[in-house]
Formats: structure tokens, sequence, C-alpha cells
């Protein structure tokens, strides 16, 4: 959740209402559109899949074994995908 906190507070107009429990978190954006560019955004660039849930939220299901290396990489990853979205 503290990777998610991060990547929030620099993009609250991209991403807002952090939720869940545990390894199992979601997040809120705007528009069914940007959550489409979004998912495609990290996807074709980062490698990174975000499975939507509803038409503007996001869910986070990591495997139950990841490192907190991996978890720092997530938070780069979706940092840099909504760098990305921001930018166009």
């Amino acid at each position: 959740k503290e990777q998610l906190e991060k990547v929030e507070k620099k993009y609250p107009h991209l991403m807002y209402n952090i939720r869940g429990m545990g390894l199992y978190q979601g997040f809120s954006v705007p528009s069914p559109s940007l959550k489409s560019r979004l998912q495609e955004i990290a996807l074709q660039q980062e490698s990174l899949l975000l499975l939507g849930a509803g038409p503007t939220t996001i869910r986070l299901r990591p495997a139950l074994i990841v490192s907190e290396d991996e978890i720092r990489l997530f938070g780069q990853k979706l940092l840099s995908s909504l760098n990305t979205l921001a930018a166009e």
C-alpha cells in the first residue's frame, strides 16, 4: 500500500481511492478510457499487467510470495506508466 500511496501523491488527479487488504489492493482512475489507456501503457511499456474491476477500478493481485524488491519495482513501473499517461 505504501508504494501506491507514493504514486498517488504525485498523480492524485489520475489515481485515487486506494483500498484493499494486504497484497490485494485496488485504486480508482477518473474514467473508463483512462483506465484502459493506463492498462495498455503498463503492459506495452513496462510488462506490467494491471487487472480491471468495474469501469474505473484497477486491482492488484500479485503472487503471495512476492518480495519487497518486487513490490518496489512494481511501484516504479506504475509511476513510469502514469508519467507516460500524464504526458499524453
